[in-house]
């Protein structure tokens, strides 16, 4: 029988006062070979409640707290490609739908390219209504961890050398409170 170990994962943590200044570390930690997997922030949409008065949990009670939800950071340019999907895609299905419609129904070609322009209005206009609730919804969970003393990142340590690396770029961009911590896959933390 194999005898099993708590394994444990070493943590380079930081908090960060700007999501611009997040964005440029995450740009330059994936430059330096970490992958996105290994690295998460603080879920503050599930995020467990303070025992006093309801409220949110601060950064600095959460950062070296391993029962922490984590979430994957969402990139601007990522959320700007959902934001285009969200509008283009309803605009061009529901202009294939008015056309469609309007050439089955047997109407003339400038019916049918109206029809074609209506619905695809009426398709972007319901997009881009979903894509700025998602959008304010996104600026919201940031605003809210800024409020909370700022953005916790966690960034999983694979090798020993890149230790040293991972905390270089945190320093650089900005972070503060940078240090290590070993996380047990089913346990607690120890800060270094």
């Amino acid at each position: 029988m194999i005898e099993s170990r708590n394994p444990v994962v070493r943590e380079a943590v930081d908090i960060f006062n700007s999501a611009v200044n997040l964005q440029h570390a995450l740009d330059a930690l994936e430059e330096q070979g970490f992958m996105r997997q290994e690295i998460s922030i603080f879920a503050n949409d599930i995020a467990p409640l303070a025992a006093d008065a309801g409220a949110p949990r601060h950064a600095d009670a959460v950062k070296d707290d391993p029962s922490s939800p984590r979430q994957v950071f969402i990139p601007v340019e990522i959320m700007g490609e959902v934001e285009g999907s969200l509008i283009g895609a309803p605009m061009y299905v529901g202009a294939v739908a008015g056309a469609i419609s309007a050439a089955a129904a047997g109407y003339t070609i400038a019916v049918v390219i109206g029809s074609a322009a209506i619905m695809g209005f009426a398709g972007g206009a319901l997009g881009y209504f979903a894509a700025t609730w998602i959008r304010r919804k996104y600026d919201r969970a940031i605003e809210a961890q800024m409020q909370r003393g700022g953005i916790v990142l966690w960034v999983a340590v694979r090798a020993a050398n890149m230790q040293e690396l991972a905390l270089e770029v945190l320093r650089k961009n900005s972070a503060h409170d940078v240090h290590l911590h070993d996380v047990l896959l089913h346990g607690g933390a120890k800060v270094h």
